[in-house]
């Protein structure tokens, strides 16, 4: 539906300057630098647990006007609860202080499959809308009768509905709820709504099948510099462009690009398990490494946003697919600086000084 890679290459590379730092000499002494370009892709949601991949979330305002998000996805870190929060208070006309997303559980949550395949944003960000238009509907149909006007007549902002053109003709939300309620067979206003993605399990025999409604793009441009003496890898520069689709939040999408650029290099210098005669030596924090603080540079950031037909306002999923080029950047900086390509992971000292012996000498 949206794919915007050519325009992540063409920035991560502008952004590092390519050009200039490709042609320019890579030194003579054991310091030798160099610059890679990787890309990746990654699915939003993937239909292959069942036929089904969907979300189901509901939306119950209560009397005062505030807003109950009941969904069974999880917000680990990645910001779902705020970007949902955001979508439902879009679509509701009402502060986002005065949504509430509760917190998934088995017994009293809808069904859902939870925070994998960068999939929260779209189908529950999808479900959140429906919901959320259901419930605005009910919100108009009784503040017309209230008001003497008809509900497309009615607009709502901030959480104070007003007939269009008339300001001064307004009442609550929270009295639209009230009224809701308080008259023969009332009720509150409670909607629920589920998203399935139109997409097609693979199948099993072949492994053909769009399993996802959407696809994230991304390109990093990496700059390396290389101890010819001790292998060791210094990452000097990071740039990370991403097709996101629609930031919903840029300040989340940035952290989550962070975050993933420190995972994909933890990937490509530093972690891999270590075994002696079948056993595992380094299963823990102390001796299993992983990227610090001082070991990972700066990250520059380029959201691009191609405007997914298929996400809540074009966004689609925007967290994974920026580990997926790092390693393959490192790697081709590797070779630019020195001539070596590695083409296992970690890339080690060891593994460098080796390839720089097999090769008899330093590019």
């Amino acid at each position: 539906g949206s794919c915007a890679l050519t325009e992540c290459l063409e920035k991560a590379a502008n952004a590092i300057g390519w050009k200039e730092k490709r042609s320019a000499p890579r030194g003579s002494g054991p310091i030798r630098r160099g610059v890679g370009i990787g890309c990746g892709l990654h699915v939003t949601a993937n239909r292959q647990l069942a036929d089904w991949d969907g979300s189901t979330v509901a939306i119950k305002f209560n009397e005062d006007g505030r807003v109950n998000l009941i969904c069974g996805e999880g917000d680990i870190g990645q910001g779902a609860a705020t970007v949902l929060s955001q979508i439902a208070a879009n679509e509701l006309g009402v502060p986002l202080e005065h949504i509430i997303v509760t917190t998934p559980d088995t017994d009293t949550t809808p069904f859902c499959f939870g925070a994998f395949a960068s999939r929260v944003t779209m189908l529950a960000g999808n479900a959140v809308l429906k919901a959320a238009r259901a419930a605005r509907v009910q919100l108009l149909a009784v503040a017309g009768e209230k008001l003497e006007v008809a509900p497309e007549d009615l607009t709502i902002e901030d959480g104070v509905i007003h007939v269009v053109g008339a300001p001064h003709r307004k009442m609550t939300v929270g009295e639209a709820c009230v009224a809701n309620i308080f008259r023969r067979d009332g009720e509150g206003i409670f909607t629920r709504a589920t998203y399935d993605a139109p997409t097609v399990m693979a199948d099993k025999q072949i492994f053909y099948g769009n399993v996802s409604t959407a696809y994230s793009f991304a390109a990093q441009a990496i700059e390396v510099e290389v101890d010819t003496e001790t292998g060791q890898v210094r990452v000097l520069d990071v740039v990370a462009a991403d097709d996101v689709g629609k930031a919903l939040n840029p300040l989340t999408v940035d952290g989550q690009i962070h975050g993933a650029v420190a995972q994909g290099l933890g990937y490509a210098l530093y972690e891999g398990l270590v075994t002696e005669n079948g056993r595992l030596v380094n299963g823990n924090l102390a001796d299993y490494t992983c990227p610090t603080a001082e070991a990972t540079p700066g990250v520059r950031t380029i959201l691009i946003e191609s405007i997914d037909p298929n996400g809540p306002y074009g966004a689609k999923g925007a967290s994974e697919t920026p580990i997926t080029p790092t390693a393959g950047a490192v790697s081709n900086a590797i070779y630019h600086a020195v001539g070596v390509r590695i083409t296992s992971l970690p890339i080690t000292p060891e593994k460098v000084l080796r390839a720089l012996k097999a090769k008899g000498a330093v590019a």
